[in-house]
């Protein structure tokens, strides 16, 4: 199916079982470092539409194996900056966002 083809719409949707499972789901969401960059650049690029943020860029991924997830933070691209990144953390195992902050 071609992308342009995707049919979008809105309203109310009538399933809200959304803590049911269907059928059991064991893959990992978030497999690595480029998977985890990618879902948050798309957090942040819609942040930066809204006009809320300047042109940041991911510079750090750390990835916490105590708990598995995924934290990437963020950096204006303007030479020289010092000062606070915009950092966003997420799950591993199901992409989740546990968090998100400015700050160190």
């Amino acid at each position: 199916m071609n992308e342009s083809n995707i049919v979008i719409s809105r309203g109310i949707y009538s399933n809200k079982d959304w803590d049911k499972f269907e059928f059991p789901f064991s893959a990992e969401c978030i497999p690595d470092s480029e998977t985890a960059i990618a879902v948050t650049k798309s957090i942040v690029m819609n942040f930066q539409k809204e006009g809320k943020f300047c042109d940041y860029a991911p510079q750090l991924v750390f990835f916490d194996v105590e708990d598995n997830i995924w934290i990437v933070s963020f950096w204006p691209k303007i030479e020289g900056y010092i000062g606070s990144g915009f950092n966003i953390a997420i799950r591993k195992d199901n992409a989740q966002v546990v968090k998100m902050w400015i700050g160190e």
